[in-house]
C-alpha cells in the first residue's frame, strides 16, 4: 500500500497510509520518525529519516519477535 507524504514542523519525517484494522474498518496510519546518529561519543540528529512502506508487525513472519 502506498504511503503519502506528510508536511511536518515538528521536524520529523512523516508518512501516512490507509490501512485495515482488526475489525476490517479501514484506518489511516500516520507514521513520525525522528534519527539520531552516534559519531565520535555524541549523538547527531539527522536532518530526514527514511520511513519504509512495507512495516513488519510483532508476530508476523519476518518480524524480530
Amino acid at each position: 500500500m502506498r504511503l503519502w507524504d506528510i508536511e511536518s514542523d515538528q521536524g520529523l519525517s512523516l508518512k501516512g497510509r490507509f490501512q485495515r484494522d482488526a475489525d476490517g474498518n479501514e484506518v489511516w496510519v500516520v507514521i513520525g520518525k525522528r534519527s539520531w546518529r552516534w559519531i565520535e561519543g555524541a549523538w547527531f540528529e539527522l536532518e530526514a529519516s527514511e520511513v519504509f512502506d512495507d512495516p513488519l508487525y510483532i508476530g508476523e513472519p519476518g518480524s524480530l519477535r
